[in-house]
Order: structure tokens, then C-alpha cells, then sequence
């Protein structure tokens, strides 16, 4: 039942998103802002259409490549046993598009917003479910730390995974420092992730030189 409500909310989610990007549409700018600086500054614009509809078009895309191709993994079957995570990852990764896709409509309405504080709360969220996702990652192509050696041996799979897991929310805890100095969100978020990815894959060929 949980399942289905993930993905329903998410299809209602991606539904919403074109919808009121057709609402607006009469109503914005010709120049769609599109991009902003570490300051929260715009620094980069689109055409409206692109403007208004890549993020909701994005949202689809990820929507079906995520739900088709897990059909196609070999070890599809393992997918099946954190099914229940992987629906509410993709629910949490379409609300975080639909809040930006909300504050790009609402910027180019002339409602301006602190981008940096949203996007490290918006971050933090994001980080924190893929840390969860990652704990209940089983063996698979698609999804979840793939390096060599974890998809070589179940152990430091799982052992990779939930390590990866914790780090993640580490990193998902650090976003939430930009609230406090959001003009070095970039700095807070994306070293330490750096730092994590690289130590995540040295960790799964240590341990499965141990094996």
C-alpha cells in the first residue's frame, strides 16, 4: 500500500508541476531565472519555456527511467526487497524538484526568496533519504555505492552501503549548518561529499581485501 502511495504522490507531484507551469506561463517574463551564485544572486538565465518546463520534464524522465530500467537489472529480484525505500526516495527526490520548481515560478513572479537557506534545508532532505536508501540497498547494477568489489561480494555490499549510508546523513546534517552561514552552503555541502565518495571507495576495496 506504501508503495503505491509513494508512487502515485510522485506521479500527482510531476502532474502539479506542468500544470502550473501552463498556469503561470501568461504571466512570467520572456527570461526565466535559471541559475544562482554561492550569494544567492542570480547569475544565469533561460528561455520561459525552458525555463518554466525543465525541471518538471526532469521529474518525469527520472520518474520513468527509475521505474523501467530497475525491470531490467539482473538481480532485479533484490530490488523488490527495499522496494518500499526506493518508492520513497523517488517521492522525496520529486519533492525536492517541485519546491525548486516553486521557487523558480514564484522568483519570476517577483517573490523573492533566500535561495541558499531553502537549498540547504532542501539538501539536507535529500541527503538524508539517500542515506536511507542506501542502508536498505540489496545487491543490484542500479542503485545504491556500485564499485567493483561491492558488486563482486554481498558482504561488502552491505557493509559499504551502510557505511555509506550513515555518511550521507553526516553530509544531510552539515546542510543544515547553511541555515546559520548560507553563503558557504557549496563549501559545507560539496566538500565533505567529495571526502565521503572518495573514502566510501577506498573503504569497499579494503574490506574486500580483508575477504
Amino acid at each position: 500500500m506504501k508503495n503505491k502511495l509513494y508512487i502515485y504522490s510522485s506521479l500527482i507531484l510531476i502532474f502539479l508541476s506542468f500544470c502550473l507551469g501552463s498556469i503561470a506561463y501568461p504571466l512570467l517574463p520572456s527570461r526565466i531565472a535559471s541559475h544562482w551564485n554561492y550569494l544567492g544572486q542570480v547569475d544565469g538565465y533561460s528561455s520561459k519555456f525552458w525555463g518554466i518546463f525543465l525541471l518538471p520534464i526532469i521529474m518525469l524522465v527520472v520518474f520513468v527511467f527509475m521505474k523501467f530500467f530497475q525491470k531490467l537489472d539482473p538481480k532485479s529480484e533484490n530490488i523488490k526487497k527495499f522496494e518500499g525505500s526506493y518508492n520513497s526516495f523517488l517521492f522525496v527526490f520529486n519533492i525536492f524538484f517541485f519546491i525548486v520548481f516553486l521557487f523558480t515560478l514564484l522568483w519570476s513572479l517577483g517573490i523573492h526568496l533566500y535561495i541558499n537557506k531553502l537549498m540547504a534545508l532542501l539538501l539536507a532532505f535529500l541527503f538524508y533519504s539517500v542515506g536511507n536508501l542506501m542502508k536498505a540497498t540489496k545487491q543490484n547494477y542500479f542503485i545504491g555505492i556500485r564499485t567493483p568489489w561491492t558488486l563482486h561480494n554481498e558482504t561488502v555490499w552491505n557493509k559499504t552501503n551502510t557505511l555509506g549510508g550513515k555518511l550521507f546523513q553526516v553530509v544531510a546534517g552539515l546542510s543544515l549548518v547553511g541555515l546559520l552561514y548560507p553563503n558557504y552552503l557549496l563549501a559545507l555541502v560539496f566538500i565533505p561529499l567529495f571526502v565521503v565518495i572518495v573514502y566510501i571507495y577506498i573503504y569497499s576495496y579494503l574490506e574486500f581485501k580483508k575477504l
